[in-house]
């Protein structure tokens, strides 16, 4: 059983439908915390809900969705969309060159009949991008433990050595 799109809404989000798959698109809500913007966001759903034509009480589910889509658009006018953040940090320029190389060797291999030097040729890319994205995320890690600091109470001198490697660590890199 799917998901039943007209079930799920929320005021900050709104569910787009792309290519057999839906992503949601989060607002930032944690604007309202300011006043000002509070008050202009309230005060703009206000006037486009008192602007907004009446379907003359045909269904409930016209009425529910004509609402529904002006909460949505005076959101993301007054409030915006939330920035989305990425997920892999360690995913670079390589890695990304690895995994197209590797996606086009399989493309080859797939409208191929998969002769055994195609099958070959992807399997070698599948191994490289595996290596390289293993590599680069064993840094990335390495990297963020060296830069934590864990206090001790009552242990100053471990504090110090570790701060004197966070140190040496920043001058190197």
């Amino acid at each position: 059983m799917g998901i039943n799109c007209s079930d799920i809404f929320h005021p900050a989000s709104r569910l787009i439908l792309g290519e057999g798959y839906l992503r949601i698109i989060k607002f930032c809500v944690s604007k309202l915390q300011d006043e000002n913007m509070a008050n202009m966001y309230v005060k703009r759903l206000e006037e486009r809900l008192k602007q907004s034509p009446s379907t003359g009480g045909k269904t409930i589910q016209e009425e529910w969705d004509l609402c529904k889509n002006t909460i949505q658009q005076v959101t993301e006018e007054v409030l915006g969309k939330q920035a989305s953040r990425k997920r892999n940090e360690w995913f670079d320029e390589d890695c990304e060159r690895a995994t197209k190389e590797k996606n086009e060797a399989y493309l080859i291999m797939q409208q191929q009949y998969g002769t055994r030097n195609k099958v070959l040729r992807y399997q070698e890319k599948r191994r490289e991008e595996k290596k390289i994205h293993k590599k680069r995320k064993q840094e990335w890690e390495k990297k963020q433990k060296n830069f934590k600091i864990y206090m001790i109470p009552g242990r100053l001198e471990s504090c110090t050595v570790k701060l004197g490697k966070l140190r040496k660590n920043l001058n190197q890199g």
